[in-house]
């Protein structure tokens, strides 16, 4: 785990508030009792999830970058 990977599930757990046993009413009570699974899909699916994200967009960003390079690249060859 990176250490923005981390950064990021701190800062998610932080604004859960997962760990405040005190908070027992409202939204908070509904968050204490579907902790486990909020806690696991934190842990796994969400990373997961980023990674797969970020990993489609930089392969569509690097795929476009080369669809406008290849044909100046042959343009230059041709010169040369």
């Amino acid at each position: 785990m990176t250490p923005n990977q981390k950064k990021l599930l701190n800062i998610l757990n932080e604004i859960f508030q997962l760990d405040q046993s005190d908070l027992d009413f409202g939204i908070y009570r509904i968050m204490n009792s579907k902790s486990k699974e909020i806690n696991e899909f934190l842990d796994k699916d969400l990373l997961s999830s980023v990674a797969s994200a970020f990993s489609a967009n930089n392969n569509n960003s690097i795929q476009k970058e080369l669809d406008y390079s290849t044909p100046k690249v042959k343009t230059i060859k041709k010169i040369i």
